[in-house]
């Protein structure tokens, strides 16, 4: 399932409801944008994982992101409330710090989803989902070449981007995977 629907993609892209590619379009601007963030998916998961300092540190990285909701912390086994600590879309400190060789358990909601308990889709990233979408509609899957005619001549050139317009990328900037 998108986080997009359809009807939203059409209104958007300015095509009929049923058009045939929309699906297709949706879940590939949906592929790329969890690809350039540095996910392998944008839909709800949770997530626990233990990190175990090895030296003090303030910012404790997260292997599995974006962060969208921090739901439980535990250092050395003694439970804290998530609201003590400052969660970023791919790592989670707190002004204390964390001790070297003291376990960190962490758990997340990584992704965004529509169900009950989950955290909504912000709307830049909705925003550039459409902007990726709505480009795979108007120029097919290959967003690295731009054709354009001048005069009488057609010239195509390679773009130097990474996949998404550029609009996109400045949108998902706050969430991209450092």
């Amino acid at each position: 399932m998108s986080l997009l629907t359809q009807a939203e993609l059409a209104a958007f892209a300015g095509v009929e409801a049923g058009h045939p590619r929309l699906e297709a379009a949706a879940e590939s601007a949906e592929a790329l944008v969890a690809a350039w963030l540095g996910t392998a998916s944008l839909t709800a998961r949770q997530v626990t994982c233990e990190i175990v300092p090895p030296r003090r540190r303030r910012l404790l990285e997260l292997p599995e992101g974006p962060l969208s909701a921090l739901s439980s912390v535990e250092v050395d086994g003694a439970a804290l409330a998530p609201e003590g600590f400052t969660a970023r879309p791919w790592a989670v400190s707190r002004a204390s710090g964390f001790r070297a060789g003291v376990p960190v358990t962490l758990s997340w909601q990584s992704g965004w989803g529509d169900g009950p308990g989950e955290v909504p889709l912000p709307d830049a990233i909705r925003q550039a989902l459409r902007l990726v979408a709505g480009s795979l509609l108007g120029r097919g899957a290959d967003l690295s070449r731009e054709e354009e005619r001048l005069g009488d001549q057609q010239v195509t050139r390679r773009l130097q981007g990474q996949g998404l317009p550029g609009e996109a990328r400045l949108l998902l900037r706050p969430w991209r995977k450092p």
